[in-house]
């Protein structure tokens, strides 16, 4: 494969931008990465590419096995580890996301472990995390969902958070356009069991609950029965 260059403009500057062409001349990946590096693992050649600030895998004919939403990619052997780091919005986290050489993404149940606990997270979803009880939280379209380790769905992506489990229930969030913001909870089958209408939703002691509306505060029994108003 040759490299391919070409430069765009960048205000008063241009920069590099580069693709691959074929040794007959055919462009197999398009001149719009910041960089490419060439890999070889087990016999095959891959490429880690940048473009958007973004990076992915590609193989030697040009298809994408790794899509472009992630921050690190490690090329330290296979299978691929990627890491994206979402810095905006309500939340603050790092996802983690293994592919194989045919595309095939999972994630560790265990992953500050030796990863012996794999999950397969069905094509379509594009950030992953284990929230608990056999249950991973998966983003679509930037919003979330709940599925099970046997990719079966629980929870369509609705939501704009998703907590882990704590106990029986997790803590969802819902953001209108001025990232205004309310919560609620739901359970491990996906039934909200506590209506978004709270601005706070905090754990206490012995499983109870703190919540917010505006600036009042109650809190709510394990069975979320009002304890004080």
């Amino acid at each position: 494969l040759l490299r391919l260059e070409t430069r765009v403009q960048n205000g008063s500057s241009t920069e590099p931008r580069y693709g691959l062409l074929d040794c007959h001349g055919n462009l197999v990946i398009s001149a719009e990465c910041k960089t490419i590096i060439r890999v070889e693992q087990e016999n095959n050649i891959f490429f880690i590419a940048e473009k958007n600030f973004k990076k992915g895998i590609l193989d030697k004919n040009g298809n994408i096995i790794v899509p472009f939403i992630y921050n690190y990619i490690s090329d330290n052997g296979s299978p691929f580890y990627c890491v994206y780091h979402n810095s905006h919005g309500i939340s603050d986290n790092e996802f983690h996301s293994f592919y194989n050489f045919n595309g095939e993404r999972y994630i560790c149940i265990d992953i500050d472990k030796d990863c012996s606990k794999k999950v397969t997270i069905p094509a379509g979803y594009e950030y992953a995390a284990y929230v608990g009880y056999g249950i991973v939280k998966v983003s679509q379209s930037d919003k979330w969902g709940l599925i099970d380790i046997s990719g079966n769905i629980i929870a369509e992506p609705q939501y704009s958070s998703i907590d882990v489990f704590d106990g029986a229930f997790a803590e969802v969030g819902k953001c209108v356009e001025d990232n205004k913001c309310q919560y609620g909870l739901i359970d491990t089958v996906g039934e909200v069991v506590l209506p978004m209408e709270y601005d706070e939703i905090l754990r206490w002691d012995n499983g109870y609950y703190v919540v917010r509306k505006d600036e009042l505060y109650g809190l709510l029994s394990p069975s979320l029965h009002v304890a004080i108003e």
